[in-house]
């Protein structure tokens, strides 16, 4: 609006709205002008206000967050499919309790089929890509990214895969994907599909939705700080993009000059293979050159622990019911605890239960959990008190170290 059309638009709003007459003081004068700029400038605050807003980081909103970002060639996560390309996750396998190897299977299907993907000749059968793979009740879905050739011998052939759906909300955990398609897709094969079995080693974690407004103001307010910090922000923040990665501790000089180790804390209790391998290839990219980047996970420490309850009820279902919620409160808290295992938290969490009266540890012991096996070593009892782990440790338990009576 330019000068002369907001003056006539003063002055015909002063002529309906104003009985002249009455404006005979310079009191009045001056409430009259002032009613009638009142207008522009409730729009001028306004404007004002909507500009300070999302000129700054902390408060701009989605569209203007972005902006602000594409200055610093930085842009917004996109959601993500979930998936494991380390080919040493998920795997298809023969029902061990049968003790068949790849050639019985092939003995099992009818003469009479012959289609491509059963070769007699060298008792092979392929599982077709494209394959599905589901959880129990076959609400995250998956797919195979290649063939699997079963021949001979063979009882167990890995796979790479991906999932059919982006976002956390395809995201497993250690053993939840158990139930396959092949029945769906290969005929075929349908007198042999229920010998075999799938199964996921590793929790796949890495679907992610789009990033938040909260998480991408972190990330751009870091990425500020990166142009005038040294190389280790560098790597922090490269690690800390890997979909999967909570947290890392950043080691300088950890196995002599020109080298840095980054120890990966997962958002699932146990940190697989795949998200530390997207780590070091993050890191790797912006490293300095000549710096040798060594990604690693946490040593577990593994913690045992026998919980007997009193109870203010004899109701087996309040009883039931309390030993579960007890149970899982303090495997939550051993998964999540940064450095300190705090033995009075644990007191705080069992007498908070419904219905548990009192409580007695009577077992405490601890080991080191290999995260590749499975496997624990060195386990020895301990004092019950309170427990604190190394740089490069974190606690990890599970529901078969936990007992609750």
């Amino acid at each position: 609006m330019d000068y002369n059309t907001l003056l006539v638009e003063i002055v015909n709003k002063v002529l309906d709205n104003t009985d002249l007459s009455a404006v005979t003081t310079p009191g009045s004068v001056v409430r009259t002008l002032a009613e009638v700029f009142a207008k522009y400038f409730t729009n001028l605050y306004d404007y004002i206000t909507f500009i300070s807003r999302n000129a700054y980081l902390d408060t701009a909103d989605t569209y203007h967050l972005n902006l602000i970002a594409s200055l610093f060639n930085l842009d917004r996560l996109d959601s993500t499919f979930a998936h494991d390309i380390s080919k040493a996750n998920v795997k298809f396998f023969i029902d061990p309790i049968f003790n068949y190897t790849a050639s019985d299977l092939v003995d099992l299907i009818p003469e009479d089929i012959t289609e491509d993907t059963i070769d007699r000749t060298n008792h092979s059968f392929t599982i077709l890509q494209g394959t599905s793979i589901y959880n129990k009740d076959k609400t995250k879905e998956y797919s195979t990214l290649e063939n699997i050739e079963f021949t001979g011998a063979d009882t167990e052939q890995f796979v790479n895969v991906l999932a059919t759906e982006t976002g956390d909300i395809s995201n497993v955990g250690i053993g939840e994907l158990s139930v396959h398609g092949i029945k769906e897709n290969q005929i075929e094969l349908y007198s042999i599909a229920d010998y075999i079995l799938v199964e996921n080693l590793q929790p796949i974690v890495n679907g992610q939705n789009l990033e938040s407004d909260e998480n991408f103001r972190y990330r751009l307010k870091n990425r500020i700080n990166q142009l005038i910090a040294s190389n280790s922000m560098e790597i922090r923040l490269a690690a800390l993009s890997v979909p999967g990665v909570a947290d890392v501790t950043i080691k300088r000089h950890a196995n002599g000059i020109g080298t840095t180790s980054v120890l990966v804390f997962g958002t699932s209790p146990i940190v697989p293979d795949g998200v530390l391998n997207a780590v070091s290839e993050a890191c790797n990219r912006v490293a300095s050159a000549g710096e040798k980047v060594k990604v690693i996970a946490p040593l577990y420490r593994s913690i045992h622990m026998c919980i007997d309850l009193t109870y203010d009820t004899k109701n087996q279902t309040y009883i039931n019911n309390a030993k579960t919620t007890v149970k899982n409160k303090i495997i939550d808290y051993i998964n999540n605890v940064e450095n300190d295992l705090i033995i009075g938290d644990i007191k705080t969490l069992i007498l908070e239960t419904e219905h548990v009266q009192d409580y007695k540890i009577s077992c405490f012991s601890s080991g080191f959990y290999e995260r590749s096996s499975g496997q624990e070593i060195f386990i020895e009892d301990m004092a019950i008190t309170n427990q604190r782990t190394g740089w490069n440790e974190k606690f990890y338990t599970n529901n078969s170290m936990i007992s609750v009576c």
